[in-house]
């Protein structure tokens, strides 16, 4: 959301990508834990809703998970 208020818009929806290990592998539920806290934590605090969001659970993500989030913003026209 910080690049949308740089730019002089104002935030409408946020869409969240997340992407974890396998559910079985040890550091999987406390990382799941901690983005999930803080994704609502930034934008659901400010009243910017999450309109879409995608979980997936691989065990290529074992070593490093993938977080994409997004916000989509307004901007008047000059």
């Amino acid at each position: 959301m910080r690049d949308v208020f740089t730019m002089g818009a104002r935030p409408i929806a946020n869409l969240n990508s997340i992407h974890f290990g396998s559910p079985q592998h040890k550091k999987t539920k406390n990382l799941l834990r901690g983005v999930v806290h803080g994704i609502g934590g930034y934008g659901n605090c400010m009243g910017v809703p999450t309109i879409a969001g995608q979980t997936s659970f691989d065990s290529s993500y074992n070593g490093n998970i993938l977080v994409n989030a997004m916000t989509l913003g307004l901007v008047k026209k000059r």
